[in-house]
């Protein structure tokens, strides 16, 4: 009789795989006999037989588990000692901020594990409680609280031993942030004081950046006189008024200076901007795409929106008031670069070209393409310099103007 489902002979993989399961089942093994003979050496340790092993779970409020433990243990190190029980916290993985008690494991004796319970009840009942308090403080200065990381409101924990968290959110008028303190009234009224005097320092210092970067007037003699120079057209601002730059030493720095002000605002850690008012020097991006930090001067504001002019260029543009900060004084000590200029000697005249005249300049005067063209100063008239303007080629930007009847000569 033929018999049904004949053995297959093994192969390399049933041996390889047969191999792995005894070597892993090994390995499982040998790391219990480990932990328990490390256990039992604890055990030994305090004077526990195996026979008399008890096991109980006490809840211990999270707040005060630190203080419970000790400074590198001692606390619990002195209880487990007079208690003869072993002490230890269940591993904790959960979320750090979260209120869930820390379950304290107590091992040892039927008679020790009782009177360690009483022990470290009695302990934590003898704890100072742990209070609660809410504090508000300026949104720009949220930035200088929590520090770069965290690394601020973390040391302030950690020096005043309170719990401090911050809320996510401004409250409903944008303006302040609240701020929440737990733990004994001395470690809240310590770790209040650490963030008033930073609140104060950030004060002073915006206080001091503000009177130190106030708008002022361009040096007359920004352009040389009685001689053509060169200059890079950034912005046309109409047919008559625009936007140069010098090249001179300065211009050719700029591109420096840019990198250092980038560098400096993509560390940057003050979030709050609220305080930033009409006429103030700001640091911010162009809305092309560009990563740069550019100086400008806040215009106006409506709603989320700003606009602002840069200082180095001449535009205006529109930005999200969000995204600006305010110009640190010492990016205030290189000379802003843009002048604004007016072509000498034209009048505009009323015709129905549409855009063809504004284009025409910006084509001439080789606006926005880094090419230089050259300049004269005719006269200066507050803070505007009346130039004439030559082409590369030769040719003056009035004369080719008036000829296409887009300006006339005065």
């Amino acid at each position: 009789m033929k018999m049904m489902g004949s053995s297959r002979p093994l192969t390399w993989r049933t041996t390889l795989f047969a191999l792995t399961v005894g070597i892993t089942s090994m390995c499982v093994a040998f790391y219990y006999l480990f932990r328990k003979d490390e256990e039992e050496e604890e055990d030994d340790d305090i004077g526990i037989g195996r026979s008399q092993m008890a096991v109980i779970e006490v809840s211990v409020p999270r707040d005060v588990v630190a203080r419970f433990i000790g400074r590198n243990g001692e606390n619990i190190k002195q209880l487990q000692s007079s208690c003869k029980a072993r002490l230890r916290f269940k591993d904790d993985s959960g979320d750090p901020s979260s209120d869930e008690p820390r379950v304290l494991i107590i091992r040892g004796s039927s008679v020790h594990v009782r009177e360690a319970e009483l022990v470290v009840q009695k302990a934590l009942c003898q704890m100072p409680p742990v209070f609660e308090e809410v504090i508000t403080v300026p949104e720009w200065a949220i930035g200088r609280i929590i520090g770069k990381g965290g690394s601020t409101i973390n040391q302030l924990c950690k020096n005043t031993g309170a719990k401090i968290k911050v809320n996510s959110e401004a409250t409903v008028s944008a303006e302040i942030r609240q701020i929440t303190i737990r733990g004994s009234k001395e470690q809240i009224d310590s770790a209040m004081s650490k963030i008033e005097e930073i609140v104060e320092t950030e004060s002073e210092r915006r206080d001091k950046q503000k009177t130190s970067v106030r708008p002022r007037s361009l040096p007359t003699s920004r352009f040389p006189l009685n001689s053509w120079f060169n200059i890079f057209v950034t912005h046309v601002e109409s047919m008559e008024y625009f936007w140069a730059q010098l090249i001179d030493s300065n211009a050719r720095e700029l591109d420096i200076f840019t990198d250092e002000i980038t560098q400096f605002y993509l560390k940057y850690n003050q979030t709050g901007n609220r305080e930033l008012s009409v006429g103030d020097l700001v640091a911010t991006k162009y809305t092309d795409g560009d990563d740069a930090f550019y100086r400008g001067r806040l215009l106006s504001v409506n709603g989320e929106m700003a606009v602002v002019q840069y200082l180095d260029y001449g535009d205006k543009v529109d930005v999200e008031f969000k995204d600006l900060f305010p110009l640190e004084s010492h990016f205030c000590s290189f000379p802003f670069q843009a002048v604004r200029c007016r072509l000498s000697g034209i009048r505009v005249m009323q015709n129905d070209l549409g855009s063809e005249p504004l284009e025409c300049v910006k084509s001439l005067i080789r606006c926005a393409e880094w090419v230089p063209v050259k300049a004269k100063l005719e006269k200066q008239v507050g803070d505007v310099y009346e130039l004439q303007v030559v082409t590369q080629e030769g040719v003056a930007v009035a004369d080719e103007l008036q000829q296409r009847g887009f300006v006339e000569k005065i």
